[in-house]
């Protein structure tokens, strides 16, 4: 089932799919969680390996929002890198799609967009919460605490934290000081 590395302008590219065929040379299912690493994944052979995409993300599509955004506040340079990257990635993830058996989506909307990219077949499977882990006593922690849950590499959540801080948090402030 483990061949030939697709894509390996990255030097951990082919270290990664060598990982991977050494653990599982003859895997009967190659899971690949996000559409990049469609570049590191081994190829599975025509009588092979069911594969399966999960993308997480419209992720070339949020590319180009961010680059017309950053169009908008007149950083061209910026806007022309994100927009060369949405291009890439967007090739990329049409592959990584119509080389899967299967895509699994989180919402409607990357359903449809996976759809026409040329995935064969979907489920979509949207994102939850687990209640009982986010389950927090409204009497705990201390007054005029703000918790974020979310990670700040992830340049949506950065953004809109920033967002909120220059938009919003004044108005929270000045109703609970």
């Amino acid at each position: 089932v483990c061949r030939d590395v697709v894509g390996t302008r990255e030097p951990d590219r082919p270290r990664s799919a060598g990982s991977i065929c050494a653990v599982a040379p003859s895997a009967g299912l190659v899971p690949r969680e996000e559409a990049w690493l469609e570049q590191s994944a081994p190829r599975a052979t025509a009588g092979g390996a069911l594969v399966v995409a999960s993308p997480h993300n419209a992720d070339a599509e949020m590319l180009r929002q961010f680059s017309g955004s950053a169009r908008s506040q007149g950083d061209l340079k910026q806007a022309l890198r994100l927009q060369v990257r949405a291009r890439r990635l967007a090739q990329t993830e049409r592959r990584a799609v119509r080389a899967a058996h299967l895509t699994l989506t989180v919402s409607e909307h990357d359903d449809a967009y996976f759809r026409a990219l040329g995935a064969r077949s979907t489920v979509l499977v949207p994102n939850g919460v687990d209640d009982e882990l986010f389950d927090l006593d409204p009497r705990s922690g201390e007054p005029g605490r703000v918790l974020f849950f979310g990670a700040y590499h992830w340049a949506p959540n950065r953004d809109g934290l920033v967002r909120f801080l220059r938009e919003g948090w004044g108005r929270v402030a000045g109703l609970h000081p």
